[in-house]
């Protein structure tokens, strides 16, 4: 063997390895100590602790920087494994706080102590280790699981668990509730199969024939329950297979949907009520512009739909009708809310009058505002000849009815009531004269009222059976429940007369059903109003339980897709992982989490590219097994976006350099490394493309001994661009030193913490120019003693100019660090007279007279005001640096809906009409772009003409190049949108449109209008700052546009 592998490696390499591993696992090490309370610790330790400077500090020092709640935990594992009967081992996590950045770690620390032969610590030493991230995630972890949980055990299902070799079944109470109506126990399958309805056999045993070919049975049919009552309800399960593929057992749940079923079948009665009905139904906006007829209606007048849109509801009636209309209708409407009588219609064709009964009432919302006019007319041509009979009969049913339990009742062929019972008298404390006519509905619920009112005019218009149920109240403020059922009378010739029925008391089931519903209500609202996207897929076919607005929006979906499998909800799915992974977390039971993960969705018609976090977490019922998975998402679209975007600006920005015209070169770093030059550069230099990745000395070595190398380290060091006007070079070209003359410019870049990193070089070739300007001073050397006189006078003047802007520039730095300065001294102050004033007028306002107390309300104001123009000054001083200013791609629409909201109650006070385009997206900074929308917006609506509600109107556009050619202040070198807010306030006069934009300039009394006179000065600050520019146009009286010009791209 050789002695060189038998000899051992130098200490310093051996300890060189240990750090680069310790490194490498993410390990930083530290020494405690004990006996000098000192610890020494590595740069990556240094790094979890915040610290950028000492390698040694105070152990006190050190637990500073630990998190205040496990601070004394961590000290009392120090001081255990300090001890000897801890062994000196030590082992903990915890948080700290970072001593120069702030930011919250946590660590995960190992070490050992060493003891002397007296039992004392000497020595301990030990790693850390940063497991921030471990730990969010299994937070994260948590969360979903939680709330998987949370949804699992708020659903109010019934679960049951059969083993199908013995037919032994398991199941909860509410199983048997919602099967029998009773949560018995000791129940064998076969008496939940007792209990379902012999009509619905065939539905039940064709889910079971599917469910053999698939693994997953689902049904809805109808179950009776012991009290012979009917419900309905939903069966999901899953069966077990054994390697063969026999069927083991099946497990699923059970959840009752009675009520849900009766609510689908009651939509779909009313979706055939107005186009189905026997009798005109209309309605009219509020000046009796006619909207909409139904089909009976334009057959009963002889007119078409399109007519009909173009009439009022004077013209609908007859000539006769005309004073009814307008001196009694239409008022009794306004007042009451309703009416009801008869009027003559007209028939377009023959031009008579047609009797018809009508009833008008206000639609309104839910929240109680009015809609529209809804109107019905029953033709009375046939009624009117059957009325006596009519009357005739109901006296003997009066008789018949007296004694009854139930409340009986009685209409007329108009559908007035002429009859109740006894037992309504009861249930309402009012005698029979108040109940006549359309008088029961007074007695209805006014939540009730409309729906009950609308229910049964349409089953009168349609002649058919009518079922309803609604409140009524008692005049003792007792309120029951009713269930109201009638059925459509005729005479011997067929003609209809009326209605008879009965009403009965179901509060107490009506009451039960609510609490159910309550229960279900609960859950839904956790998922539907849960901050994030998340969505319940049940079985292995990921059918859509549940979906809150969130994930339906990301989707690009309605509740249409409720109900669905995934993969017909979502068909643009197939041939993406989205589906597998899916599959997988159902069948493993292992939550899966995706990190800006692509995904092409239908949205608006169009597929579009999406990226998304998410996470994918097993739903668990009770007894374990997983029946599917939820899944919780946040859309990054835009922050990929924005990435990617980033570096097509970089592609963009080096091809700029290449096409341009002009000689255009790169140099990274201080030591100007040739990153980028084009043809034209290279042509100047003289060389060919074996320049680039050299260092600028390299590729020009005769630059040495001029001055543009030093020129160059000047402008990386300072920040500052250099530019020369046909400065002589001296370039090696052609194999010879040749002198030129250029025009160049050295322009530092900076990078997004502010930093130079490179320098563009732009040149023009000047020789042939300085040529021909050497030949012209020739030949003017005449007036060369007058052009030196001009020369230094020239220079005299240049002289004081820098002087004056040297001052000038001097007292702008002053004023704004002033301003700064003034700001913050001025706001504690301020902040005590307003304490000390609030105490005063909390306090002691009984020993103030009304003078002091007027005293006191005007310090508040004034503190208040005083405090207004202190914050305003200091915004616009932090304005007056772009040092540092983030600027990236902005969503306008994002920020001027958080503006909206701040600014939600004065646009409520003030009723203000808001008309807002769609906005693009911007390159700025989201917070000074949110102080100029929120300032522009404010003004619009603080300087609205008396009486008169604002309306402001916000719209963008791309900036013309004609409008850029007018404004200098906007690079040529990026494209703008113009944004435009527009107001219809009270204006100002043109030539004050500059005098507006600055510092302190108010055109209006404060008394009138309140302000600091800063808003619009903050506002071209910012316009500034982005390399913008706002101005404005207005007439007074007239309102006034504001329009601001902000660059849509980054800058080149």
């Amino acid at each position: 063997m050789s002695n060189d592998l038998l000899t051992p490696e130098p200490n310093h390499y051996q300890h060189d390895r240990y750090v680069f591993a310790l490194t490498s696992a993410g390990l930083g090490t530290w020494d405690l100590d004990p006996l000098n309370h000192i610890v020494a610790w590595d740069d990556l330790c240094k790094q979890f602790y915040g610290f950028s400077k000492d390698d040694v500090v105070g152990y006190d020092e050190v637990l500073r920087c630990i998190h205040a709640e496990d601070r004394e935990r961590v000290d009392q594992a120090v001081t255990w494994a300090l001890n000897p009967a801890s062994g000196g081992l030590y082992e903990i996590s915890f948080r700290t706080i970072g001593a120069e950045d702030g930011l919250l770690r946590w660590l995960h620390c190992k070490g050992k102590a060493y003891f002397n032969e007296n039992g004392e610590a000497y020595r301990f030493s030990g790693t850390a280790q940063d497991v921030s991230s471990h730990r969010e995630a299994q937070q994260k972890v948590q969360a979903a699981e939680n709330l998987a949980q949370l949804a699992l055990e708020s659903s109010k299902a019934g679960s049951f668990y059969i083993l199908l070799a013995t037919d032994a079944i398991s199941y909860t109470p509410r199983l048997a509730e919602i099967l029998t109506g009773e949560p018995r126990s000791q129940l064998n399958r076969q008496n939940f199969i007792a209990s379902l309805h012999p009509q619905d056999e065939h539905i039940r045993d064709e889910a079971y024939q599917i469910a053999n070919q698939t693994g997953h049975l689902q049904y809805e049919a109808r179950f009776v329950w012991r009290d012979g009552s009917v419900h309905w309800a939903r069966v999901i399960g899953t069966f077990a297979f054994d390697t063969d593929g026999t069927p083991l057992s099946l497990a699923g749940i059970v959840q009752e949907i009675t009520d849900e079923v009766i609510h689908q079948q009651e939509d779909e009665r009313l979706k055939a009520l107005v186009n189905g009905s026997e009798e005109c139904m209309g309605i009219a906006d509020m000046n009796g512009n006619l909207l909409f007829v139904n089909p009976y209606g334009l057959q009963l007048t002889g007119l078409t739909l399109a007519q009909v849109k173009r009439m009022n509801l004077l013209e609908f009636c007859s000539a006769d009708a005309y004073r009814l209309l307008t001196q009694e209708i239409l008022p009794t409407l306004k007042q009451e809310g309703r009416w009801a009588g008869n009027v003559p219609f007209r028939s377009f064709p023959s031009g008579k009058a047609i009797p018809v009964h009508m009833k008008a009432s206000y639609l309104k919302d839910k929240s109680g505002h009015v809609l529209n006019l809804l109107f019905t007319a029953h033709d009375l041509r046939a009624e009117l000849a059957s009325r006596q009979s009519l009357q005739e009969s109901e006296a003997l049913f009066r008789n018949i009815t007296t004694a009854s339990t139930a409340a009986l009742w009685i209409t007329d062929a108009q559908l007035h009531i002429t009859y109740v019972s006894q037992r309504w008298i009861d249930w309402t404390g009012e005698p029979l004269n108040q109940h006549v006519g359309f008088g029961w509905l007074d007695f209805v619920v006014e939540q009730d009222r409309a729906q009950t009112a609308e229910r049964f005019l349409a089953d009168f218009h349609a002649k058919r059976n009518h079922k309803n149920q609604f409140r009524i109240f008692h005049t003792d403020g007792t309120i029951r429940w009713v269930d109201c059922s009638g059925s459509p009378q005729f005479n011997e010739q067929g003609n209809f007369t009326g209605y008879i029925g009965a009403i009965l008391d179901v509060t107490s089931t009506v009451e039960a059903q609510h609490q159910l519903l309550n229960s279900q209500d609960r859950l839904q609202s956790i998922i539907l109003q849960a901050p994030v996207a998340i969505s319940l897929l049940m079985g292995r076919s990921m059918v859509i339980e549940t979906a809150n607005d969130r994930i339906l929006e990301l989707w690009g979906k309605t509740e249409a897709v409720i109900g669905l499998p995934l993969t017909q909800a979502l068909p643009e799915l197939e041939g993406q992982p989205f589906m597998q992974l899916l599959e997988g977390v159902y069948d493993t039971g292992q939550a899966h989490y995706g990190i800006s993960t692509l995904a092409r969705l239908e949205r608006g018609g169009v597929l579009q590219d999406c990226y998304f976090d998410f996470v994918y977490a097993p739903l668990r019922e009770a007894e374990g097994h997983i029946s599917g998975v939820m899944v919780i998402a946040t859309e990054v679209t835009e922050q990929v976006r924005i990435r990617l975007a980033l570096e097509a600006s970089e592609r963009r920005f080096r091809k700029l350099i290449e096409e341009a015209p002009m000689a255009t070169g790169l140099y990274k770093g201080r030591e100007l490394q040739v990153e980028l030059v084009n043809e034209a550069m290279i042509k100047l230099w003289g060389k060919d493309k074996s320049v680039l990745n050299k260092k600028l000395p390299e590729a020009l070595p005769e630059l040495e001994g001029q001055p543009f190398l030093q020129i160059l380290d000047d402008v990386f060091t300072s920040g500052k661009a250099y530019h020369a006007q046909a400065d002589p070079v001296d370039l090696v070209i052609d194999g010879r030193m040749q002198r030129g003359y250029y025009n160049f410019t050295y322009k530092p870049l900076r990078n997004e913490f502010g930093e130079v990193y490179a320098i563009l070089n732009m040149a023009v070739d000047v020789t042939q120019q300085m040529t021909s300007q050497k030949a012209l001073e020739k030949s003017q050397k005449q007036y060369q003693l007058l052009a030196s006189q001009l020369e230094e006078r020239v220079a005299e003047r240049t002289l004081e100019l820098d002087q004056l802007n040297q001052e000038l520039t001097l007292t702008n730095n002053n004023l704004q660090q002033f301003a700064y300065a003034a700001s913050h001294d001025l706001q504690e102050p301020l902040r005590k007279i307003q304490t000390f004033s609030s105490i005063l007028a909390e306090r002691h306002t009984a020993g103030l007279t009304e003078s002091g107390l007027n005293l006191l309300h005007r310090i508040q104001s004034t503190a208040d005001r005083m405090s207004m123009l202190v914050k305003d000054v200091l915004d616009y001083s932090r304005l007056t640096t772009t040092q540092g200013l983030e600027q990236k791609a902005v969503e306008l629409r994002e920020l001027l809906d958080g503006v909206l909201l701040d600014l939600e109650m004065p646009l409520q006070e003030e009723k203000v009409e808001l008309v807002i385009s769609p906005l693009p997206t911007v390159w700025g900074n989201a917070r000074q772009l949110t102080q100029l929308l929120q300032n522009l917006l404010s003004n619009a609506i603080k300087f609205h003409k008396p009486g008169e509600h604002p309306r402001v109107e916000i719209r963008t556009q791309k900036a013309t190049a004609e409008e850029m050619a007018m404004l200098p202040q906007l690079s040529p070198f990026r494209t703008y949108i113009r944004l435009d807010v527009s107001d219809n306030g009270i204006g100002f006069e043109e030539e004050y449109k500059e005098q507006i934009f600055q510092i302190f300039q108010r055109l209006n009394s404060r008394d009138n209008y309140l302000g600091t006179g800063i808003g619009l000065a903050l506002c071209r600050k910012v316009a500034e700052n982005h390399q913008g520019y706002i101005t404005a146009q207005s007439q007074p009286g007239q309102g006034a546009t504001f329009q601001v010009f902000l660059p849509d791209s980054p800058p080149v």
